[in-house]
C-alpha cells in the first residue's frame, strides 16, 4: 500500500508539472531507496514492479489528458479517424495511446468515418462526384467508402452543374 501510495503521488507531481514524463525512468530508485528489498526478497524486484506500475499509471493518465484533447479537436468539426490519429500523434502521444483514445471515440461513435461521409456529401453541393471522392480520399476515408458515398444520383449531379452554370 505504501508503494502504490509513493507511485501515485510521484506521477501527480509530475502530472502537475506539466506532464513531463520523462523523469520516470529515475523514480524506482527514488521509491526503492538503497540496495536492500523491503517488500519482496530482491531490490531489483520491488525496482520492476514500481517500475511497471509507474507505467501503467503514466499511460492512463497520459491517456486520460489524450482523450480530453482529442474532445476538444471534435469540439470544433466532425473528424475522420484518420484525420484524429493524425492530431494526437502530432500532439505528441504514443503509437498505443492514440490508437487506444481513437478506438474508444469510434466505440462511442464520437469518430465516425460513414457519419463524416455522409455530412460531407451534404454540404459538397455543386461539387462532382470526382472531387467529392478525391476530397474523401484525402480526408483519409477508404477509397471503398468514398466511392460509395461520391456516388451523387444523377439529379444531385444535374443541380450541381445547373448551380455552378449559374454562377458564370
Amino acid at each position: 500500500v505504501d508503494i502504490r501510495q509513493k507511485i501515485f503521488t510521484e506521477v501527480a507531481k509530475m502530472a502537475y508539472e506539466g506532464g513531463d514524463f520523462s523523469r520516470i525512468v529515475d523514480l524506482p530508485y527514488k521509491i526503492i531507496p538503497g540496495e536492500i528489498g523491503t517488500y519482496r526478497e530482491s531490490v531489483f524486484l520491488e525496482r520492476a514492479i514500481v517500475e511497471e506500475r509507474l507505467r501503467l499509471a503514466v499511460f492512463d493518465s497520459e491517456r486520460s489528458v489524450a482523450f480530453q484533447k482529442a474532445a476538444d479537436y471534435l469540439g470544433r468539426a466532425m473528424r475522420t479517424r484518420k484525420q484524429m490519429t493524425d492530431y494526437l500523434l502530432k500532439k505528441g502521444y504514443s503509437q498505443e495511446v492514440t490508437q487506444d483514445v481513437v478506438q474508444r471515440l469510434c466505440g462511442y461513435k464520437y469518430v465516425d468515418d460513414e457519419a463524416y461521409c455522409e455530412a460531407y456529401v451534404r454540404q459538397s453541393e455543386g461539387k462532382g462526384a470526382r472531387r467529392i471522392r478525391a476530397e474523401l480520399l484525402e480526408r483519409g476515408i477508404s477509397a471503398e467508402m468514398a466511392d460509395r458515398h461520391s456516388d451523387l444520383d444523377e439529379e444531385t449531379q444535374r443541380r450541381g452543374a445547373q448551380q455552378v452554370a449559374h454562377k458564370y
